[in-house]
């Protein structure tokens, strides 16, 4: 028999309050579930962060961080860059290596059961 996949998610978020909760809950869902699910707030100015730890004392394999100023404009002022960068600081918090697939969930998605063994199939 073989092993599960280890599937990574990694989520930047700005101001998803409103939306989080549903993609949370369609993400614990899952026929397939990933290993972990890390959600990185960029700084949001509603109830984001608060909301996705709240969510990841519920989901056992999600976790709220939050990116601080190592997102912000860098050096390169490429302030466009700012989800890219909070993409990767999960990737970087999470250890990606340990992973057999990495994908990036927006905070608002809408995920049928069946959406992330299909996406490994």
């Amino acid at each position: 028999m073989t092993a599960p996949a280890r599937i990574l998610l990694a989520s930047p978020v700005f101001n998803e309050a409103k939306n989080l909760e549903s993609t949370a809950r369609a993400l614990a869902a899952q026929t397939l579930p990933p290993a972990r699910w890390v959600v990185v707030d960029d700084g949001s100015a509603d109830d984001t962060l608060a909301l996705a730890r709240r969510l990841a004392a519920e989901i056992d394999f999600m976790e709220g961080i939050e990116a601080g100023a190592e997102v912000g404009p860098g050096a390169d002022n490429l302030a466009l860059a700012r989800e890219a960068r909070a993409f990767n600081l999960g990737l970087d918090y999470a250890e990606w290596r340990r992973y057999d697939f990495i994908g990036k969930l927006d905070g608002d998605g809408e995920l049928l059961p069946q959406w992330l063994a299909t996406l490994v199939q």
